[in-house]
């Protein structure tokens, strides 16, 4: 009698499913607006230079350069 009585298995929506994977990516996301709010202000506010330079691989190509130039 009890397998009779046995509950259906549960759909989940996809609502929640999206959910889900937005909760999961919260933290990471934003980590990377800070990231990319702080290049921009680093460079562009503090630095007085062209906030499209942020975005451009001149600038961290220098940089690299600067770091890892041999002596």
């Amino acid at each position: 009698m009890s397998e009779s009585k046995k509950k259906p298995a549960r759909k989940v929506g996809g609502w929640k499913i999206a959910l889900r994977i937005l909760k999961a990516l919260r933290i990471p996301l934003l980590c990377l607006i800070g990231l990319i709010a702080g290049l921009a202000a680093g460079y562009a506010y503090f630095g007085g230079r062209p906030l499209y330079e942020v975005f451009t691989a001149g600038p961290w190509k220098h940089m690299f350069d600067l770091i890892f130039a041999k002596t």
